[in-house]
């Protein structure tokens, strides 16, 4: 019984996780028009630098906002440079952010690697590493559907409700 409630818990969180992200890539397509498929990169270049920072600085708000600065350049150079002069056509977009996709996701391989991450546990009691397991993992299973439902009514009044929702339709 145990099995199937984590089993069930597990689908339901990467469920709204999947539905988080489809709902940003239909809403920024569907708006702006603009198709990017490179978005995962970004969460994965993002990821890396952020563990360099903390690695560096033993510090997680800046390691934080050191990936969040990084992967704001980056986006903001593949917008302004590459996807401006590709605006309203789609399979260019296509091509252009799949291109980058394996361009970001190589060059990370390339700079950290294949293998697993890890930060040493020096610091980390066994009842420290147990209390902070089972919270991390109890936070993410009971912040991921919340976000999700939360996001999931602006999201809708956006797109049946305003103007702009309107003419899509």
């Amino acid at each position: 019984m145990k099995f199937l409630v984590i089993q069930t818990l597990n689908g339901l969180s990467f469920g709204m996780l999947l539905f988080l992200m489809s709902a940003g890539l239909s809403l920024i397509f569907g708006l702006m028009r603009v198709l990017n498929l490179a978005q995962c990169s970004y969460y994965l270049l993002g990821a890396y630098i952020g563990f360099t920072v903390i690695k560096i600085t033993h510090n997680f708000l800046i390691a934080i906002l050191g990936a969040i600065v990084v992967v704001a350049i980056v986006s903001l150079i593949m917008q302004r440079y590459f996807l401006n002069r590709f605006y309203k056509n789609e399979r260019g977009q296509v091509l252009l952010t799949f291109g980058f996709l394996f361009i970001i996701s190589d060059l990370v391989l390339w700079i950290w690697g294949g293998a697993p991450q890890t930060r040493s546990r020096r610091g980390f009691s066994p009842l420290k590493r147990r209390i902070f397991l089972a919270l991390s993992s109890k936070v993410f299973f009971l912040s991921a559907p919340e976000c999700s439902s939360l996001s999931a009514s602006p999201l809708s009044e956006i797109i049946y409700i305003s103007r702009r929702g309107l003419l899509k339709k």
